[in-house]
């Protein structure tokens, strides 16, 4: 199924040809949120104050939100799995009374407090954007397992740039990336920390065992372990 970008195989082929040419190729991606669902839900949420993300600012209520990722088009085809409100903790755009309205909604699901393995600036940081995914779910972290080691090994690239790692369970990518590293591939992966200070982004590389190199806006790069060769892509 062709996207705007492209269709697989073309996909395929600029990564193979890249390879031809000596080019390494280095997939960036977004674990944090999805969007775009295919569908909605009705689901309970509370609306949490924007600035501090663990102050509750409204009582539970009833709502509907686009949160449920089907993918028809694939008719099951690579994964049957059905991403519902079970794998979110918090959406910016719900439906109450047939009116939209946008805040940051958490979810109840098993989980009613945000992941506290994510960064504590602004009280929570767990709440980025679009429906943020749960990874305290051991579903959704066994369909990420599965989903990685199906695209290393479909595109054969040769590492990874992990976005936004400060709105993510520090524990799940603890685990994810050893995964990774262990039962796929041992690739040269990147992740972004934007933080302003290089101590914070020292700390989070330390805490999951310095087994990424970290980056943040101003590209302030912390090597873990050192690589034998540095490429930059601008």
């Amino acid at each position: 199924m062709a996207t705007r970008y492209g269709s697989k195989h073309e996909y395929l082929k600029d990564i193979d040809r890249a390879h031809e040419m000596g080019i390494a190729v280095y997939a960036d991606i977004v674990l944090n949120h999805r969007m775009g669902a295919d569908d909605t839900e009705k689901i309970t949420v509370h609306e949490v104050d924007h600035t501090d993300r663990t102050r509750v600012i409204s009582k539970p209520f009833a709502a509907e939100a686009p949160i449920r990722f089907t993918f028809p088009g694939r008719q099951g085809k690579y994964s049957d799995f059905i991403w519902d409100y079970r794998c979110f903790s918090g959406i910016d755009i719900i439906t109450k009374d047939s009116q939209k309205l946008e805040g940051i909604f958490k979810i109840h699901n098993d989980f009613k407090d945000w992941n506290p393995s994510a960064s504590h600036q602004l009280g929570n940081y767990d709440y980025l954007m679009g429906a943020d995914v749960e990874y305290r779910n051991p579903e959704v972290v066994r369909e990420m397992k599965e989903w990685i080691q199906w695209y290393i090994e479909t595109t054969r690239i040769d590492g990874l740039r992990l976005d936004a790692l400060k709105h993510i369970s520090s524990d799940f990518l603890k685990e994810w990336i050893i995964y990774i590293k262990t039962e796929v591939k041992d690739c040269f992966m990147m992740g972004e920390f934007w933080k302003d200070k290089v101590e914070k982004i020292s700390e989070f590389s330390e805490h999951i065992g310095n087994i990424i190199s970290c980056f943040d806006d101003l590209f302030t790069i912390i090597f873990s372990p050192p690589p034998r060769r540095v490429k930059i892509m601008i």
